[in-house]
C-alpha cells in the first residue's frame, strides 16, 4: 500500500513538472517575419534554454523532449558566463504568406569566440538545414565567411520553423546574443560596423607607427614597451571583433584556443613595463617596481601555462587583467602625488579605458548584461587611451627637451661666471705686479675687466 501511494505522489509530481514546462513553453513568443521587418533582434520573450552539462544530448533528443528540457531565457542575451556545458536555445519562427517576403533570412550572433556554433532547423519535427559554424572549424568551411557567426536561412514564406542552436566553448565564456536580418540589410549594417572598425584598427596601426619613429630618435625603452603593448592590444582586439580569424588565420582553427588568453597576457605585460619606464615607478617607491615585477611573472606564467598545458584559462586570465587595471592606478596615483607629470597624462588615459575593461570583463564573466554598449565599450576606451598615452609621450619628449635646454642654459651661465671669475683673478693678478712706473695701477672693476693704467696726480686732487 505505501509502494502504490509512493508511486502515485511520483506520478503526480511528474504530471505537474510537465504541466508547468508546457505552461512555460507555451509561453515563448514565435518571431513575426514580415515585410515590414528589416533586422530583429530575439529578445527574452522568443528564446528558450537548456543547458545540458554533461555535452550528451542530441537534436534529436533535444526535439523529443523540447517541453521538459527547455525554460525561457531571463535575459535578452543568453550569458552563462565561464562554463563547461553545452548550451541549447530555440525559438520559434512564423513567415508571412507574401511573396514579396524574402526567402533567405540571415541568422547572426555576434560573439566569435564560441568553438561549437550548430544551427538546425526544423519544421513538422524534420530537419531541414543543419549548419556547423563554429570556430574550431576552418573560415573558408562556412557558407558565408563573416567575423561573427552568420549563416543564412531558407525559410519560405507562409511557414513555421523551430530553429535549434547548440553552442559550446569549454573553460571560456558562452553568450548568444542572435538576431535574424535581410539580406541586403545585413549587408548595409556591415559596411558600417566595418568602417567604425577600420578607423579603430587604423589609429592602433597609426600609433604603433608614430611611436615607432620615436623610438628610433629618442632610444627610450618606454616607447618600445608601448610599441609592444599596442601591437598585442591590436592582436587581442581583433580577436575579441572577430576580425583575425576572418583575415589573419582563417585557415588555422588551433590559433583560436590560445591567441586570446595569449595575446592578453601579453598585453598586460607589456602595459605593466611601459608604466615601468614611462613614469620611472622606481624614483616614487621601490615596492611600486617589485609589486609591477610579480604582476608581469604572473602574467608571463599563464602565457607559458596556456601554452604548455590544455587548461583554457579564460577565467583565470580575466581575473589576472582585472586586477591590473585595479592596482595599477593607485600606484600611478601615488606617483602623480608626488608630483609626477607622465602619471597625469597615464591616470586620464587609462581612466578610460579601465571602464570599458572591466565592463567587458564582467559581461564575460556572466555579471553584467551583453549589449552594443557593454560589448564595445572596451574598444572605444582603448581608441581613447592610445591618443592620450601618446600624447603624454609627446608630452614627455617637449618636457625633457626644455630641461635639457634649461641645463645647457645654466651650464653656459655657470661657464659665464667662471669666466669673468677668471678674468678678475688675472685683472687683480696684473694689479699687483704692476711695473714701478706705475705705482697707482688700479682695476676697473666695475666692469669686471682688467684695465691697468698710469694715473697722475690730478687723480689724487
Amino acid at each position: 500500500m505505501v509502494l502504490i501511494q509512493h508511486y502515485n505522489l511520483i506520478r503526480a509530481v511528474l504530471a505537474l513538472c510537465l504541466i508547468c514546462s508546457s505552461s512555460i513553453s507555451f509561453g515563448v513568443t514565435a518571431v513575426q517575419l514580415t515585410p515590414d521587418v528589416e533586422e530583429l533582434e530575439l529578445q527574452r520573450q522568443h528564446i528558450e534554454m537548456f543547458e545540458d552539462q554533461g555535452d550528451q544530448l542530441t537534436i534529436n533528443e533535444i526535439t523529443t523532449n523540447n517541453s521538459i528540457l527547455f525554460t525561457p531565457a531571463n535575459e535578452d542575451v543568453i550569458n552563462l558566463g565561464h562554463t563547461d556545458s553545452s548550451i541549447w536555445a530555440h525559438f520559434k519562427v512564423t513567415v508571412a504568406d507574401d511573396e514579396e517576403l524574402s526567402q533567405t533570412w540571415v541568422l547572426e550572433s555576434a560573439f566569435p569566440l564560441l568553438q561549437r556554433f550548430d544551427i538546425f532547423v526544423v519544421k513538422n519535427g524534420d530537419i531541414q538545414q543543419h549548419f556547423e559554424i563554429g570556430y574550431a572549424l576552418p573560415m573558408m568551411d562556412r557558407m558565408l565567411p563573416h567575423r561573427f557567426f552568420a549563416q543564412p536561412l531558407k525559410l519560405k514564406s507562409g511557414s513555421e520553423y523551430d530553429i535549434y542552436i547548440n553552442a559550446k566553448r569549454a573553460g571560456g565564456s558562452v553568450q548568444l546574443p542572435m538576431k535574424l536580418s535581410q539580406p541586403l540589410h545585413f549587408v548595409y549594417k556591415e559596411l558600417i560596423h566595418n568602417h567604425v572598425f577600420g578607423l579603430f584598427f587604423g589609429i592602433l596601426l597609426a600609433m604603433m607607427v608614430y611611436n615607432l619613429f620615436l623610438f628610433f630618435s629618442v632610444g627610450n625603452r618606454a616607447y618600445f614597451y608601448y610599441i609592444t603593448y599596442i601591437g598585442f592590444s591590436f592582436l587581442t582586439f581583433q580577436t575579441f571583433t572577430g576580425f583575425g580569424f576572418l583575415l589573419l588565420w582563417s585557415g588555422a582553427p588551433l590559433v583560436n584556443e590560445y591567441v586570446t588568453q595569449l595575446s592578453a597576457c601579453m598585453a598586460s605585460v607589456s602595459g605593466l613595463m611601459f608604466v615601468k619606464h614611462f613614469i620611472k615607478t622606481e624614483q616614487y617607491g621601490r615596492y611600486i617596481n617589485t609589486v609591477i615585477n610579480s604582476l608581469a611573472a604572473v602574467g608571463l606564467i599563464l602565457g607559458a601555462l596556456r601554452l604548455s598545458t590544455d587548461y583554457f584559462l579564460s577565467s583565470q586570465v580575466s581575473t589576472y587583467v582585472t586586477i591590473i587595471t585595479l592596482v595599477m592606478p593607485v600606484f600611478v596615483f601615488h606617483c602623480w602625488l608626488k608630483g609626477s607629470r607622465p602619471a597625469g597624462f597615464f591616470l586620464l588615459a587609462w581612466a578610460l579605458l579601465i571602464v570599458g575593461i572591466v565592463m567587458f570583463t564582467l559581461v564575460l564573466l556572466g555579471l553584467l548584461p551583453s549589449n552594443a554598449i557593454t560589448n564595445n565599450a572596451i574598444l572605444a576606451g582603448s581608441a581613447a587611451e592610445m591618443l592620450l598615452l601618446s600624447l603624454g609621450l609627446a608630452d614627455r619628449i617637449n618636457f625633457e627637451r626644455k630641461a635639457k635646454y634649461s641645463a645647457l642654459q645654466e651650464q653656459h651661465k655657470a661657464i659665464v661666471r667662471l669666466k669673468e671669475a677668471e678674468d678678475r683673478l688675472m685683472c687683480i693678478g696684473r694689479c699687483t705686479v704692476a711695473p714701478p712706473a706705475c705705482p697707482t695701477a688700479h682695476c676697473c672693476a666695475a666692469r669686471w675687466t682688467p684695465c691697468c693704467r698710469k694715473t697722475t696726480h690730478q687723480d689724487f686732487r
